[in-house]
């Protein structure tokens, strides 16, 4: 590992849902995506609008998320698409004791991991933001 930033997320200030930005390398004049979450009371649905350099298009990448269950998917086109890549979860000491997260990501053969990773730090973000604004509401 050379050090090489391949990529960037941002919180978008002026949006009426929470949202961040993606942005290729590590300054914000490339954007590639965009991150945006909806959470109700134990499911998390979070949508990724990515451009395709390749077709020209964007694509919308999907995750289907149950935390009571500990699990989510991600998926390619929506709830009737293809599954891309799996996140569990398990609760260990170092949950516990230390307040680390840990999580497993399966990705499928021939999907971008470094992406898929990146689709997990956006959810984490998102999950910590949920928990600040709880915090602060007590």
């Amino acid at each position: 590992m050379d050090g090489t930033v391949l990529c960037n997320l941002k919180k978008t200030i002026l949006a009426l849902r929470d949202t961040y930005c993606l942005y290729a390398g590590d300054n914000s004049d490339n954007q590639i995506g965009e991150f945006e979450a909806k959470f109700t009371f134990a499911v998390t649905r979070m949508v990724a609008t990515i451009f395709n350099k390749s077709s020209g298009m964007t694509q919308e990448v999907w995750l289907f998320g149950d935390w009571r269950e500990r699990k989510a998917v991600i998926m390619l086109g929506g709830e009737e698409g293809i599954v891309i890549a799996q996140i569990s979860r398990q609760i260990t000491g170092r949950d516990i004791f230390l307040g680390a997260q840990d999580y497993y990501l399966t990705v499928a053969p021939g999907v971008d991991a470094a992406f898929m990773v990146m689709f997990c730090v956006a959810m984490d973000e998102f999950q910590e933001a949920r928990r600040q604004r709880q915090r602060n509401s007590s």
